[in-house]
């Protein structure tokens, strides 16, 4: 199974390439090793048969995050860099905005989900992946 390892300064990502028509996918324990985990998915190989895939994984509290074309703000914000800047508009009128990196570019975005876009096209992928994360 191809996998690609993605670092951030707040997390690690890993993203699979799996089968589109990969489902039921889940971090499990191994029954031996507690501390062993692997990812699980199910894919139909064969019209009507299941056949089950897995990768076991580092060590670590990996979590799902999702298809990285269907990823929301807010799960993006979790594992992309940011920066949060402060500025004064006027007199009376003081502002915040969260800005994100663009890993391709050095420079900030206004987006999260842009910034893991900018992650992932760095390392030269263009395939969809599916992503998992454990914070740092």
């Amino acid at each position: 199974m191809n996998h690609t390892l993605l670092t951030t300064d707040k997390a690690e990502i890993i993203g699979f390439e799996l089968p589109e028509n990969a489902k039921d996918i889940s971090i499990n324990r191994s029954q031996d090793d507690f501390d062993l985990k692997y990812l699980q998915f199910d894919c139909e190989k064969y019209k009507g048969l299941s056949n089950y895939d897995s990768f076991y994984l580092p060590a670590g509290n990996w979590q799902l995050l999702g298809w990285s074309d269907e990823i929301t703000e807010k799960q993006a914000a979790m594992v992309v860099d940011d920066v949060l800047l402060h500025g004064q508009q006027s007199d009376f009128n003081d502002f915040s905005v969260t800005l994100y990196k663009n890993y391709a570019y050095g420079s900030y975005l206004d987006s999260a989900i842009q910034s893991l876009k900018s992650l992932i096209s760095y390392e030269g992928i263009t395939k969809r992946l599916y992503l998992i994360y454990k914070l740092k």
